[in-house]
């Protein structure tokens, strides 16, 4: 009896083996928060590369009096860049708008401009023509203008355990032209730059070079001609 609870003291008192259990039992926590973590971070990057985008297309347009529309497509490009790796053309939509308070109407949209629906969405400030919805964000004074630049964007999740499905990102940027107002013209009759023609290389063809001809010698000299030979 004696050595049974001096066993059973020492079986409480040991403590071997103890810290691959506790290893076991928090490390499925300790995954599930890195992978959380990862997720959120991702998707906190992806909405700071939309907010870039979106800014870059209301700057490049704001700084100019007139942009034509071969101008919009390089600032879609410019977009897509500030926007990589994420597939802005694939995933996503970007719009650049006009939006001015005319006299007696309200905020209208005077222009605007989208690329190619990757992402089946619509702009939110609304049609060309239409009622602006600016959300709020600013107040335009009688006759302002101001450009706004939108980017949806679809955005999957790396792993997906804490952060379900795709997420749909939405920015705008605001910004008042530096001129007071910007027209888009819709035809761009500009010449396009000179295009060089390709060299074509000829494979070698003989050329046929006729023989020199002979040099006919000088005739002797008469004998009693009166020269004086040295």
């Amino acid at each position: 009896m004696r050595c049974g609870d001096e066993c059973a003291r020492g079986l409480a008192n040991d403590r071997r083996g103890t810290l691959p259990v506790e290893f076991a039992l928090v490390l499925p926590v300790l995954i599930l928060l890195l992978i959380g973590g990862a997720d959120v971070t991702w998707l906190y990057i992806a909405n700071n590369k939309v907010q870039r985008a979106a800014a870059v297309i209301a700057d490049l347009t704001a700084r100019t009096d007139e942009i034509h529309l071969r101008d919009v497509v390089d600032l879609f490009e410019a977009a897509r860049e500030v926007a990589a790796p994420l597939d802005l053309a694939g995933s996503g939509r970007a719009f650049v708008s006009s939006v001015a308070n005319l006299p007696g109407i309200g905020d209208r949209v005077l222009w605007q401009h989208g690329t190619s629906p990757g992402l089946a969405v619509a702009s939110r400030v609304g049609s060309p023509g239409g009622r602006a919805d600016l959300g709020g964000a600013l107040t335009l004074a009688q006759g302002e203008e101001v450009i706004v630049g939108e980017v949806f964007l679809e955005v999957a999740p790396l792993f997906g355990l804490v952060v379900s499905g795709p997420q749909r990102l939405y920015v705008r940027a605001l910004q008042r032209p530096r001129y007071g107002t910007v027209k888009l013209v819709a035809t761009d009759d500009r010449p396009l730059p000179p295009v060089s023609s390709p060299v074509s290389v000829r494979s070698a063809v003989p050329v046929s070079v006729p023989a020199p001809r002979p040099v006919p010698p000088e005739p002797p000299l008469p004998i009693g001609s009166g020269r004086i030979l040295p």
